[in-house]
């Protein structure tokens, strides 16, 4: 893995995800960048998910420090294996949320490409960059957004689910700053809102709850069609998904909702940081302000 040792101080700190002393050696100026970098390439998939986050860690506040990482880690996605190549495109996502979407313009083009990887981890997590760089800028991501639409029909064994959610909340956050962009996407998110796909069909529902309420915070129309199906979902046997729901409704400001939402209010199943019922008393709101 590189000219640094298997037993180095560093390597033992990302293993054990000791990102904060990471962070804190890297800002006393100890030089541990480089060898972070070299650990994203390491034979164990945990060391490598690991180096990923530290860079993220020391990226949010020093974005040039980890700059010098985006060639590396362009490389790493070619590599064989996939273990390598979702974290370094998790990585590159994270990067090109706190620098200039300029500098990731080669790596945009790789992680588009990534779309279509034989690996569904990959490409959950390519999905993922591209909604955190997106999300900054949708214009540089606007080639990736008819490859993520088709990842909405993901149906892969193992990873399908989380392909189609992590889609779902990439359009959504491209679709914050730009709805138009991601207008093609809606039909699919509204299917998918019934999704009960094999292992976790409530993850996929939530996060198209989610992507349709933040396209439709700005843009209430498009997502219209979405109205009675959100509000049925007030009524999923899961948690989560009602939350997200909740909280779609009041982004898109939909007053028909208010009385199913006021169902809601002694809902104590956790979402997030809080309850669903505190979600939806926030929902109820938003509304009555956006109404008045």
């Amino acid at each position: 893995m590189g000219f640094f040792s298997k037993d180095s101080k560093i390597k033992k700190l990302v293993k054990k995800a000791e990102f904060d002393e990471l962070r804190k050696r890297h800002f006393e100026g100890e030089v541990i960048v480089p060898e972070i970098i070299d650990l994203l390439a390491d034979k164990d998939s945990s060391v490598c998910i690991n180096a990923g986050g530290a860079l993220l860690v020391i990226g949010e506040k020093d974005p040039k420090a980890v700059r010098g990482a985006i060639p590396r880690l362009i490389s790493l996605l070619e590599d064989k294996r996939g273990h390598v190549r979702g974290p370094a495109a998790a990585t590159l996502g994270g990067i090109g949320g706190v620098i200039d979407p300029g500098v990731m313009r080669e790596a945009i083009s790789r992680l588009i490409s990534l779309l279509e990887d034989k690996d569904g981890g990959v490409r959950v997590h390519a999905a993922k960059a591209l909604g955190m760089i997106g999300e900054k800028d949708p214009e540089a991501v606007r080639g990736a957004i008819p490859k993520l639409i088709s990842l909405l029909e993901d149906e892969d064994e193992y990873f399908g689910w989380l392909v189609r959610g992590r889609a779902a909340l990439a359009l959504g956050m491209i679709g914050e700053k730009d709805p138009m962009a991601v207008r093609g996407a809606i039909p699919k998110l509204i299917s998918l809102l019934e999704d009960k796909g094999r292992y976790v069909g409530d993850y996929v529902r939530g996060h198209a709850a989610d992507a349709l309420g933040t396209i439709g915070a700005r843009d209430p129309e498009a997502v219209r069609r979405a109205i009675p199906r959100l509000i049925g979902l007030l009524e999923d046997k899961d948690g989560s998904v009602r939350g997200n729901a909740a909280q779609a409704l009041g982004m898109i400001g939909v007053v028909e909702a208010l009385e199913e939402l006021r169902g809601l209010l002694s809902d104590s199943a956790e979402f997030a940081e809080t309850t669903v019922g505190e979600v939806a008393r926030e929902a109820i709101e938003v509304i009555e302000k956006k109404a008045s």
